[in-house]
């Protein structure tokens, strides 16, 4: 029988020869980011969460959930940052020669909206380093916007606009 201090036992049983859970992190951001961007420019990072893996073989699985708004009507996107660099596998970029290269997108035709981002991600660190997974902003207007994290853009006098909470979690799992 394995000895695993995680109380977490791998897919594959007591042999030992599976992945489990190491360890959490998790980061909740209830108040607001804006920023004002010139077009194909991405945010400074709004959101993030570090780990350090216990293990250079193990991997960090990062899952976040955002929601933005632009003050133009449309092109919203996000992107993940891995210590402040968009890593390559996590770029959308359908069109071959796409200027957005953002991991995932939405539109939106009102500015009185916020559009919901997710991504699930796989990050291989190969060593046990301390990384920062980040959230970034990004509009695809041709000219300046300000794009805006957990709110609506325009978010009027009434009670039908809501603020929102976005959440980021990195998991380290043994392989």
């Amino acid at each position: 029988m394995g000895i695993f201090t995680n109380s977490i036992f791998p897919a594959s049983g007591e042999a030992g020869n599976g992945g489990g859970i190491i360890q959490i992190k998790f980061a909740r951001k209830n108040d607001t980011f804006s920023q004002s961007l010139a077009q194909g420019n991405e945010s400074n990072v709004c959101m993030s969460v570090s780990m350090a893996c216990q293990s250079s073989s193990n991997k960090v699985i990062i899952f976040y959930s955002c929601n933005m708004s632009c003050d133009n009507d449309n092109r919203n996107a996000t992107r993940l940052t891995v210590d402040g660099t968009a890593p390559d596998a996590a770029r959308g970029d359908a069109y071959g020669n796409g200027q957005f290269r953002a991991s995932t997108a939405g539109n939106n035709s009102s500015v009185s909206v916020m559009s919901p981002h997710s991504l699930v991600f796989v990050h291989e660190p190969n060593d046990t380093n301390s990384h920062t997974y980040g959230i970034q902003l990004k509009h695809g207007r041709n000219n300046n916007a300000t794009v805006f994290l957990n709110r609506a853009s325009d978010m009027g006098s009434g009670s039908d606009r809501d603020s929102a909470a976005s959440f980021m979690l990195a998991m380290e799992v043994s392989s």
